[in-house]
């Protein structure tokens, strides 16, 4: 990946967990000049928790209950793993039982 598009994944993560975008990936192709498909590259395990909470609600995942950093990390990488198709039985049923729950809760 080059060096700008970097930087546009970068400032998508940031820009989604300050808040201060409602549409952080035009907010980031306009400051960096390019855009880029993000989510496959990233290593969750070297991003900062509100970054990571950002990207959790950008990607319409809801966030574990109980709340832990490892369940967290391991939703992102299941949602990871079903975009570039490589999503093992595992991590399809994580993936299931998260959207399961955000049904649930919108029900309410």
């Amino acid at each position: 990946m080059a060096v700008q598009q970097q930087k546009y994944c970068r400032c998508v993560a940031h820009v989604q967990a300050k808040g201060t975008a409602q549409i952080p990936f035009a907010a980031c192709a306009k400051t960096t000049g390019t855009s880029a498909r993000c989510f496959e590259y990233y290593d969750f395990n070297k991003i900062p928790e509100t970054e990571l909470k950002g990207l959790a609600a950008l990607h319409h995942l809801a966030l574990p209950k109980p709340y832990s950093h490892e369940a967290l990390i391991e939703m992102l990488k299941a949602k990871q793993a079903m975009k570039s198709g490589k999503a093992s039985k595992k991590t399809k049923k994580a993936s299931k039982k998260s959207a399961a729950g955000k049904k649930k809760r919108a029900a309410k």
